[in-house]
Order: C-alpha cells, then structure tokens, then sequence
C-alpha cells in the first residue's frame, strides 16, 4: 500500500508498506535463558508502553518494512502526515506486530520518527565496490544516503 501526498496537482511526498511476507519470513527460534526468564515481565511492560513484544518461540515475527519514503524538500509535516496515515493503518491490521524503517543519523526525517514508540538498532553503512566500479566510489558526495529496509 502506497500513500502519496498532493499539494497543487504535485506529488510531494510517498511512503509506502511493503508486505514482503509471500517471500521473506523471520521465525523467532528462542531465546537466551536471562531472556526466556524476563520475556513475561517484559511483555507486560511493552504492553503498557505500546511497544513490539517478545514473540512466542516458533513463531514468525510479521512485521512489514515501510519503503518509498521520499519527501520534497525533507518537509516535516508532509512525512509526519504519511507515517500517521501508514501507522494507522498498520494498526488496525492486527496481525501486525511491527513496521521497519530505516534511516541515517543525519536525516532530519529521523526526528519525527523517532517520536512514535520504537526500538532503535544502530548499524553500520559500508560501501564496497568491484575495481569496475572505482569511478562510482568516487563520485559519491555528502548527501545523506537513503535507507530502503526491504532491500536488505
């Protein structure tokens, strides 16, 4: 599902959620014993405070990357409207345990992400080449660099 913003008969802004799951599934195999011990209490707490819980083991982990995001001009309130739109929806499918999204330190849209309830995980961005693709390398500036979840 695809959500687009209009202002003057121009796009503005998309933001999509990509079900991936007729091709990519995560099973939850176990967890560690300090885990498996404090999964209940946790739970609970993440109940209370709207955040994922911990999954039986055996089970898939439905979640759904949000993909597309492209803002003009990284305008705050054109993707805070988006992700309230997307994030309702996914709410009320309620087979859905969470939504991914990625973003890079610098994005400003990062801010406004960050105020829905979510758990961070930090990683690293590498760029790795062929020799055929030294000109490539080279030519990448500063611009902030676009995450897109459902590709990895």
């Amino acid at each position: 599902m695809c959500t687009l913003a209009k202002a003057n008969d121009q796009i503005v802004g998309t933001l999509a959620i990509w079900n991936q799951k007729p091709f990519k599934q995560s099973v939850i195999a176990g967890y560690s014993k300090p885990v498996r011990f404090l999964r209940g209490a946790y739970n609970v707490f993440a109940a209370i405070n709207k955040r994922p819980t911990l999954p039986k083991p055996g089970t898939n982990l439905n979640y759904q990357p949000l993909a597309l995001v492209c803002i003009e001009k990284d305008r705050l309130e054109i993707f805070d409207t988006l992700l309230q739109n997307v994030l309702h929806d996914a709410h009320e499918s309620k087979n859905l345990h969470s939504v991914l999204i990625g973003f890079h330190e610098k994005d400003p849209l990062l801010t406004i992400a960050k105020q829905w309830p979510h758990v961070e995980y930090l990683s690293r961005l590498y760029v790795v080449h062929w020799e055929d693709g030294g000109s490539a390398f080279h030519s990448l500036d500063d611009r902030i660099p676009y995450l897109e979840l459902g590709a990895l």
